[in-house]
């Protein structure tokens, strides 16, 4: 008699791809941080107190957040120092919703009050001088700028600030007024002080005359 075929084994259905769900934002902790020769002032700088986002420069914010991310694709921890009422975090949030961390700085009580009334609930909001910046080493992997860096009251301390809580693979990057009313000089000049390479420039405006406006500096180590 011819054998009987063996029955073939029953085949687990196949299961449905489960769908991608970002990772919830982590709680920063507020880590102490090591001791500086620098403390920031009671009173901060003269018209830091009015914020510094002027509602016409919206498109940079946005410009700027495009850039970000063009030279940080996947950032998992950002910061944005002097993030006056949020408008960058903002930005950055919609680009790069999986980041872990998402926080913004500044020095003056009224004006994180008020971004804590209308940025992205996901964001920190933490109130600190970028010169004495509250956080360990290597902490960020994107750290921004945009408009801030003349009403610091020490550029310079404020800026080796920047290169010490960027981790060794992340960026830098300094939006800020290069010519007319307002205008940071030197800002190359910083970033190099502070042990940084400045790897791109970009024009983010210009003036009607053609001169660069507002430009960024695109650091790293």
């Amino acid at each position: 008699m011819t054998p009987e075929p063996e029955p073939e084994p029953e085949r687990e259905p196949e299961r449905e791809p489960e769908p991608f769900r970002p990772h919830p934002p982590a709680v920063w902790s507020g880590p102490q941080r090591r001791p500086v020769m620098w403390a920031p002032p009671v009173v901060p700088a003269r018209g830091y107190e009015q914020g510094t986002r002027i509602r016409r420069y919206l498109p940079v914010a946005v410009a700027t957040a495009d850039l970000a991310v063009s030279a940080v694709p996947m950032p998992l921890r950002v910061l944005d120092v002097g993030c006056g009422d949020g408008w960058l975090l903002d930005e950055l949030i919609l680009r790069v919703p999986q980041a872990e961390l998402h926080v913004g700085v500044d020095p003056v009580r009224p004006v994180l009050a008020a971004a804590g009334e209308t940025v992205d609930r996901r964001a920190r909001l933490v109130r600190s001088a970028a010169e004495a910046l509250p956080f360990d080493d290597a902490s960020f992997d994107l750290v921004l700028v945009l408009l801030s860096l003349a009403q610091w009251e020490h550029p310079r301390a404020g800026v080796a600030e920047l290169a010490r809580v960027v981790t060794d693979h992340g960026k830098i990057i300094i939006v800020d007024r290069v010519s007319g009313r307002g205008a940071v000089g030197g800002i190359d000049v910083l970033l190099n002080d502070a042990g940084l390479v400045v790897g791109q420039v970009t024009t983010l405006r210009r003036s009607s005359l053609l001169r660069p406006r507002i430009q960024a500096f695109i650091a790293f180590r």
